[in-house]
């Protein structure tokens, strides 16, 4: 699944598809033209839900991203369970569950088969993303907090994250990445003009909280105004493709 790939991204795109990723998709598998989504809405989480369990939004439980709940009275999200703990976050901070999702996902019925020996872990930089497609019974779900860099968890799954997700945390992978350019990889104009139009466009959606323009090159920053944690003196430069 990739999420907001359209289907005519296959024929617009198809040249710059690599022979051991999309293009091996293209070459060796099956294109159906004539399919349509059965359940509404189509946002990410009923996706998620639908996707790995087979049922509908409906049967899920999982209608929307976020929601009015009558029983708290306030708006939840899919994954909302102040029951639980973030492992990895601010002290006392709420955690987050499958607990909403009323059915048994593919992961869910490994585990049940297997006797509990089967290993299902969601990793994910969204947390409904990484809880919602592993089930209510995975080992294991981690996730990107954007609130100090780290991949978090909840005490749903565990007490307390495993050293290797302390590790890979005390590494502060995320600050290299601060100050990086953003550029498109292809360098003649007339290779997007061709594919995706202007890059420059009034229309195109723009973060406000941060001071970047809305075409290419970006300077990563994430609306900050620096790094919490100065792990480089220099700052790097990728040539990352262009995505519209």
């Amino acid at each position: 699944m990739v999420d907001q790939f359209r289907y005519d991204y296959l024929t617009r795109f198809s040249d710059l598809f690599s022979a051991r990723g999309i293009g091996r998709l293209k070459r060796e598998g099956a294109s159906w033209v004539d399919a349509n989504y059965d359940h509404v809405p189509t946002y990410t989480a009923p996706g998620h839900a639908t996707l790995m369990t087979g049922a509908w939004p409906s049967e899920t439980g999982i209608i929307a991203n976020d929601w009015y709940d009558p029983a708290s009275e306030k708006k939840i999200t899919s994954v909302t369970d102040d029951d639980t703990l973030l492992l990895g976050g601010r002290p006392d901070q709420k955690g987050k569950s499958p607990r909403r999702l009323l059915c048994s996902t593919i992961g869910d019925e490994l585990r049940l088969v297997s006797n509990d020996r089967s290993k299902v872990i969601g990793i994910s930089a969204k947390d409904r993303s990484a809880i919602l497609p592993a089930g209510r019974h995975a080992n294991a779900a981690y996730w990107f907090s954007t609130d100090n860099g780290n991949m978090v968890s909840s005490n749903y799954y565990f007490n307390q994250v495993p050293q290797w997700v302390t590790n890979f945390n005390q590494s502060r992978l995320v600050d290299k990445w601060f100050g990086a350019h953003w550029d498109r990889l292809l360098s003649s104009e007339d290779q997007y003009l061709k594919r995706a139009g202007k890059d420059n466009v009034p229309w195109e959606n723009q973060d406000k909280s941060s001071n970047d323009t809305n075409y290419f090159p970006h300077v990563v920053t994430g609306g900050a105004d620096k790094r919490r944690q100065s792990l480089l003196s220099r700052s790097i430069t990728r040539r990352s493709p262009t995505i519209y």
